[in-house]
């Protein structure tokens, strides 16, 4: 009776998107505004526009949520000390040296008078990209942008892998998107739509510290940093629900399908 009376008043306090002292509960997020990582000593949970900071005491338990039910749960640990990126991924990524580090091809060419990569009518093939093949880890978080001028038509984005789309462009402006991809992949440059512009700063990092608004993720109470329990099938890129409960609370609950440990 003592454990369902305490699964019914947290039931009453979890409100979405609201805080309180009893947890924190959203839903309908917006995927694209995760900042959370999932790799063993890189682990958190941000979010753009959302403050976890109150969270960062040890006693919290977290568990996402992606749109097929899947599930990463964790310990709260740390706030985290601002937001820091690591080395440049990309070679030659402003162009400035003489072109070489990439392969370009046909409508794409290198405009060494502006150190810029320009297309014309440039369609939806992987005529131009970096020589050197590139290896990024799924469970971390990575920021994409690319800054686009001269344009007149089209869209530009980057594609690392299978995955396409990446800060696309269809202005005369820098684009930007956080986003887990994996593989030992080349990183294209990929025109849709007759894209004719220039193309000036690709660049991909790897988020190595979290905002000052995240919480690491510990896979225990004083534990190590790391998710402690991750579905197989999880996707990193479309979480929708985000719970944090009390961790001492709900020690051995099932709640909506999770056993606390």
């Amino acid at each position: 009776m003592k454990r369902l009376i305490t699964i019914f008043t947290l039931g009453l306090l979890l409100i979405a998107g609201q805080v309180w002292g009893a947890g924190y509960h959203a839903t309908g997020l917006t995927a694209a505004d995760s900042r959370s990582s999932f790799a063993a000593g890189d682990s958190w949970l941000a979010w753009d526009a959302l403050d976890f900071s109150a969270y960062g005491t040890g006693n919290w338990e977290v568990i996402l949520t992606d749109s097929s039910g899947y599930r990463a749960r964790g310990i709260a640990g740390v706030v985290g000390s601002g937001e820091t990126l690591g080395v440049e991924i990309v070679n030659d990524n402003d162009f400035t040296g003489d072109g070489s580090a990439w392969h370009i091809g046909t409508p794409w060419s290198y405009d060494a008078g502006n150190n810029q990569l320009d297309a014309t009518d440039a369609g939806g093939t992987n005529l131009c990209w970096d020589e050197a093949m590139q290896t990024l880890a799924a469970d971390k978080l990575h920021f994409f942008s690319m800054t686009v001028s001269n344009y007149s038509s089209g869209e530009t984005s980057i594609r690392i892998g299978g995955v396409s789309g990446i800060a696309a462009c269809n202005a005369n402006e820098t684009t930007t998107e956080y986003r887990h991809t994996d593989g030992n992949q080349y990183i294209y440059i990929r025109g849709a739509g007759a894209f004719n512009g220039s193309v000036d700063e690709i660049s991909i990092k790897q988020v190595t510290e979290p905002a000052a608004t995240a919480i690491h993720i510990l896979d225990g109470p004083s534990g190590s940093e790391a998710w402690a329990e991750i579905d197989s099938s999880f996707d990193y890129n479309n979480i929708v629900d985000i719970q944090i409960l009390p961790a001492a609370t709900l020690h051995g609950v099932t709640l909506e399908g999770v056993t606390v440990n």
